[in-house]
């Protein structure tokens, strides 16, 4: 990480004209963790990552779903995301469709079922 200047007092000289003002945020410990190697990857703190990132100073590509995160999966994503919005449109009544949708899919994805389901 970037040493950052301090005063004569040992404070933190400020990084632009503009007051900086202490904030906070909830995250996950993965996003907060991500968030920190992307900021050490650029030498920077979090706080100055996402200035640039939302300033447009650096960029960041993140892969999109069912691309580069899912290309090791053995099965289709958008296929399954299918069948999926089709359960949910079915009534609770529908005997049985929803749990043979939901079969469909675990199958779809290699997850045998026990004797119980």
């Amino acid at each position: 990480m970037a040493e950052q200047e301090k005063d004569d007092r040992g404070r933190f000289t400020s990084k632009s004209s503009s007051e900086r003002k202490i904030r906070s945020i909830r995250a996950t410990d993965e996003t907060w963790n991500l968030l920190g190697d992307k900021a050490e990857e650029n030498d920077m703190t979090r706080a100055d990552f996402l200035e640039a990132l939302v300033t447009g100073q650096v960029e960041w590509e993140k892969p999109e779903i069912g691309e580069e995160s899912n290309s090791d999966l053995d099965f289709d994503v958008d296929e399954i995301a299918e069948i999926l919005k089709e359960a949910l449109i079915l009534k609770s009544n529908a005997g049985g469709k929803i749990k043979t949708k939901i079969r469909e899919v675990l199958e779809l994805m290699n997850i045998e079922l026990d004797s119980n389901n």
